[in-house]
C-alpha cells in the first residue's frame, strides 16, 4: 500500500522515489517543517509559545505566532460557518493506496460532504488547481467507498493559508499609503494606518473596498468531475504496477539543482542511516 506522495514522487522522478522510499533517505526543509507545524496547530487549536520555532519565524517573516494563528482561526471559522466538522486527520485507504484527509465537513443545510486540504503557500490555489489535483479525487473516492456514498454527494476544496503574517500597510515616499493589491494587509490595519497618519479615508475607498471582504484565509470549493475521478484511479493502478517492476529510470534536468537529493543522486554522496 502506498501514499499519494509516493506516487507523485515516482511520477516526478523515479530516482528520487528510489532514494526516498526504497533507500529511506529523509527529506526535511523549512517548508515541510512549516506545513507540519501549521497542520498540527489547526488540528489542535493550540498556538505555539512565541519562543518556539524561531527559525520558521525568520524564514517566513512571522513576528507573532499568536497573531498569525488567531487570524487564521477567526477567518476559517467565518468561512466555514455553514459546515460542521465530521473528522480531522481522517485516514482513508483501499488495497493499493492510503492517505489522510485534513478535515471532513458536512454542510448543515444540504448535508453535502466537503473534503478539504490545508494549503500553506505563498500563492492562492483556486478552482482550476482543485480540478487538476488527483490527490483530492483519490481522497474523495476512498471516502465515498468507505462510507457507502456517491461521489455526487461530495465536494472537494482547498483552505488557502499564506505562509506569512499579515503586514502593515506600505508607506510611500510622499507619506501616502500604497494601494498595491499584492501587499498582504488587513482591512482593520489599513483603516488604523489611515487614521494614525491623519489621512483622508475617502482617498482610499477604492482600495478599501477591494480588501474589505478579502480574508487572510481563503477557501475554494468544487464538485467532483466523475469522469476525471475514474481516469485518475485507473492511472494510479497502472502507476503502482509500474513501480512494482523493479527498474528505475534516471533523468537529468536543470530542475535537478532544486532537488533535496542532488548530492546523493548526481554527486555520489553516501547514504548513512542512524
Amino acid at each position: 500500500m502506498v501514499s499519494h506522495s509516493e506516487i507523485t514522487t515516482y511520477l516526478d522522478c523515479q530516482k528520487k522515489w528510489e532514494l526516498q522510499y526504497v533507500k529511506g533517505l529523509k527529506v526535511d526543509n523549512v517548508h515541510l517543517q512549516f506545513g507540519s507545524l501549521g497542520h498540527k496547530v489547526l488540528e489542535t487549536r493550540i498556538i505555539p509559545d512565541e519562543s518556539l520555532y524561531p527559525e520558521l519565524k525568520e524564514a517566513f517573516n512571522i513576528n507573532s505566532w499568536s497573531r498569525y494563528f488567531s487570524k487564521i482561526f477567526s477567518d476559517l471559522d467565518a468561512l466555514i460557518q455553514d459546515y460542521e466538522v465530521l473528522y480531522k486527520e481522517y485516514k482513508v485507504e483501499n488495497d493499493i493506496i492510503k492517505g489522510v484527509i485534513d478535515v471532513v465537513w458536512r454542510n448543515k443545510e444540504t448535508g453535502r460532504i466537503l473534503i478539504t486540504d490545508y494549503k500553506f503557500s505563498t500563492g492562492i490555489k483556486g478552482l482550476e488547481d482543485i480540478l487538476l489535483d488527483e490527490q483530492m479525487y483519490i481522497y474523495a473516492v476512498l471516502y465515498a467507498t468507505l462510507n457507502n456514498l456517491s461521489l455526487d454527494d461530495i465536494d472537494i476544496g482547498y483552505i488557502n493559508i499564506p505562509k506569512y503574517e499579515p503586514g502593515e500597510p506600505r508607506v510611500l515616499k510622499n507619506g501616502q499609503l500604497s494601494k498595491d493589491k499584492a501587499q498582504c494587509v488587513l482591512y482593520s490595519d489599513y483603516i488604523k494606518a489611515i487614521l494614525d497618519r491623519g489621512l483622508n479615508v475617502a482617498d482610499y475607498e477604492d482600495f478599501l473596498s477591494e480588501i474589505k471582504n478579502k480574508g487572510f484565509v481563503q477557501i475554494a470549493i468544487s464538485p467532483i468531475n466523475i469522469d476525471m475521478a475514474k481516469r485518475i484511479m485507473i492511472n494510479i493502478d497502472n502507476t503502482i504496477k509500474d513501480m512494482q517492476k523493479g527498474y528505475v529510470l534516471e533523468k537529468c534536468s536543470y530542475m535537478c539543482k532544486h532537488c533535496d537529493f542532488i548530492e546523493y543522486c548526481k554527486y555520489g554522496k553516501e547514504i548513512k542511516h542512524d
